[in-house]
């Protein structure tokens, strides 16, 4: 199958095609020029999207990479022959800190629409990691300076902006809750109701409409098989850590151990 026919094969819409298309433009670039080369973000469904193209056409040196581990929203780096994928961390992707005045209170949507607001587009912003003093942003290197020079308001609060390390980053998340309990399967459905405590059928639907993210993918498959390390995320609810399976209760449920964030 030719590239354009894998292309069609994959993609779901114009806007599929087009991320597809500008994936392999990076890659091609690497390999014809011999320099790294990055895309912008992609959600995790495009992230996954890129993955399966990648595999069926045996292509090499490449990572999905967002800062966090957790992050839901990643690009991808792809390296020349010279140099190791983990050497262009550093200068793929930036980190903003957004600090807040301790009486504001500022949600997600407020960074992100203030953002929006300036006319920045969202590929070029990455997840936006709330907490105590205000967010960190992750963002590409090509609107840094602007970010800097205009962002100063969110969600009509005044803020104040600088660059750290990306060692420095605070994802907003404390010390998870650890969750054990007994289930009879270890389908995604399954595992999500439990951890969540909702209903199977409210869990499928989560999984219907995009919001689980497995290992930073989503994961649109109800009965997928949760293994133990795995992570999870659940727009809207929060995030886990499927610790382990830890044996099997007398009427044969498996129990585990998780650690739930949120």
């Amino acid at each position: 199958m030719d590239k354009r026919s894998l292309i069609a094969s994959l993609a779901q819409n114009d806007e599929d095609v087009a991320v597809l298309r500008s994936f392999l433009d990076k890659e091609q670039a690497r390999s014809t020029k011999n320099i790294p080369t990055f895309t912008k973000f992609l959600t995790p469904a495009q992230a996954g999207m890129c993955e399966n193209l990648a595999r069926k056409l045996k292509i090499t040196d490449y990572a999905f990479f967002g800062i966090d581990e957790e992050a839901e929203r990643k690009i991808c780096i792809f390296a020349p022959d010279y140099l190791e994928v983990d050497d262009l961390k550093e200068e793929a992707l930036v980190l903003i800190r957004c600090t807040k005045s301790p009486k504001d209170s500022l949600t997600h949507r407020d960074y992100l629409g203030s953002l929006m607001g300036l006319g920045i587009v969202r590929e070029t912003v990455g997840d936006i990691f709330v907490h105590e003093n205000g967010a960190d942003i992750v963002v590409l290197p090509e609107i840094k300076d602007f970010i800097l020079t205009h962002f100063s308001r969110a969600g009509r609060k005044e803020i104040s902006v600088e660059v750290i390390t990306h060692s420095e980053i605070n994802t907003g998340l404390s010390q998870g809750v650890i969750k054990t309990g007994s289930i009879s399967s270890l389908r995604a459905d399954c595992v999500i109701a439990e951890i969540w405590g909702m209903s199977r059928t409210l869990s499928k639907e989560a999984i219907d409409q995009g919001r689980f993210i497995l290992n930073g993918y989503e994961c649109k498959k109800p009965d997928k098989e949760i293994a133990e390390g795995d992570k999870l995320n659940l727009r809207g609810k929060g995030k886990a850590h499927f610790i382990e399976i830890t044996g099997t209760s007398k009427k044969g449920k498996l129990r585990y151990k998780a650690e739930k964030f949120g």
